[in-house]
């Protein structure tokens, strides 16, 4: 269903939108400062967002960081969604005046989300709730593979060899988070190229996902049990001839990896913009998926 689909629809709810954000009344407080600090401001500006929560139908609603114009002013980025799928974004702005603070919402902008924006964060959502379910396999697979390190750590080897072993333990350890989900990540990249999306942004990220899987399957063996990979090199004196894998091959595998992985967390952010559940739009990313099964910083 092409993305104008939506906007065109939904333009009297999108204008209804409008009018309730622009009517909820303004937040105010007394002030015992000159200058107006960030917590109270943030205070007063979350009060703000509670009223929305409380006097519209929201999904949800995101209040930034914020932006000081002045001593006695600072601004907030803020965006709802509504259960009709109308994303608005504005801003809330706190200004000083005398003895009293006061919040307002201003610049207010709804509109519909695309269509295909939807059906992108129906299929992550099943995405994300499969991989959540597959938690401890994965962390179980990261921390098997860890332990295996172990058995390297007396290993000495010439500062000639160190940097093509640790590219070679970390590509270990992309395949030990990928291992588990790799089936759940083959059926979310079917769904993606069902979705036929045209957003440039959305079929990069798909290309992306693409790209990511093919990459994982071309990791060589050794990825599969990288430190014994190692050791049997040793007994080999780390010749040429010996070596468990092309590493010049492996270097540009994982430059495309992150290639891809700063895509993917692009196409994320798009998604969140565009009015995707923050939650479901990070789980779109490998990183945010590392995070997701708690591995990851």
């Amino acid at each position: 269903m092409p993305s104008k689909w939506t906007r065109k629809v939904a333009a009297p709810i999108v204008a209804a939108a409008t009018v309730a954000l622009f009517a909820t009344g303004a937040g105010t407080a007394a002030a015992a400062d000159n200058v107006l600090s960030v917590k109270a401001a943030r205070k007063l500006a979350q009060k703000l967002e509670a009223k929305q929560r409380e006097e519209r139908s929201l999904k949800f609603t995101s209040l930034g960081r914020p932006h000081r114009r002045s001593s006695r002013r600072i601004d907030f980025p803020y965006k709802d969604r509504s259960t009709r799928d109308v994303l608005c974004k504005a801003k809330i702005v706190v200004v000083q005046s005398g003895g009293d603070r006061s919040a307002d919402i201003r610049d207010v902008d709804c509109e519909g989300i695309p269509s295909e924006l939807l059906a992108y964060e129906k299929v992550t959502r099943r995405m994300r709730h499969r991989v959540r379910g597959a938690g401890d396999e994965v962390r179980k697979s990261a921390r098997d593979y860890d332990r295996s390190l172990e058995k390297c750590d007396d290993l000495v080897v010439p500062k000639g060899r160190r940097d093509e072993v640790n590219l070679l333990f970390k590509l270990g350890a992309t395949r030990a988070f990928y291992s588990p989900i790799r089936g759940r990540l083959d059926d979310f990249n079917v769904a993606l190229h069902d979705v036929d999306g045209q957003d440039p942004r959305m079929v990069r990220g798909v290309d992306a996902w693409d790209r990511t899987l093919v990459l994982f399957d071309e990791l060589p063996n050794a990825t599969k049990n990288s430190c014994k990979a190692v050791r049997n090199w040793a007994e080999e004196d780390f010749s040429s001839d010996s070596a468990p894998a092309d590493f010049a091959e492996l270097r540009v595998i994982r430059k495309q990896l992150k290639v891809q992985e700063d895509v993917l967390d692009e196409t994320a952010g798009h998604m969140a913009n565009g009015g995707v559940f923050p939650a479901i739009a990070k789980a779109f990313a490998p990183r945010g998926l590392q995070k997701l099964v708690g591995l990851g910083s």
